[in-house]
């Protein structure tokens, strides 16, 4: 839960970071961050088929190590952060690893509270009568 408190310094941070210092227009950042979203979801899709796939444990390392790069990255890139393409991949990955690690998470809980589904499964199928 602490990483989505880091999370939420990072876009309260992110916004001015993109709008004053890397000259976003605030429409542009916020239509950028409305399409993270997006990739967020799809984060999340893909990691509860990979967390059905290689275990819930696996996602939320792979998320979370994926968030710490990222932040290292975000770190290590600042010489180019003017560059957009470099700016809008980090905005975008964020939602991505994050998704990919909360699913890891909550697929534990889904097989308490749904034990015969797993976490992907419960979305596209429904459940069996009898």
């Amino acid at each position: 839960m602490t990483s989505h408190l880091g999370i939420g310094v990072l876009s309260t941070v992110g916004a001015v970071l993109y709008t004053q210092r890397l000259g976003f227009a605030a429409t542009t950042h916020g239509q950028l961050e409305g399409t993270a979203y997006f990739v967020g979801l799809f984060g999340a899709v893909g990691g509860g088929f990979l967390a059905d796939r290689f275990g819930a444990k696996r996602m939320i390392e792979f998320g979370m190590l994926g968030l710490a790069s990222l932040l290292a990255a975000l770190a290590a890139l600042e010489p180019w952060w003017d560059q957009k393409a470099i700016a809008i991949a980090l905005l975008y990955a964020e939602p991505a690893f994050s998704s990919i690690a909360s699913v890891g998470m909550f697929s534990p809980l889904m097989g308490i509270s749904w034990p015969d589904r797993s976490a992907t499964r419960r979305l596209f199928h429904r459940p069996r009568a009898g």
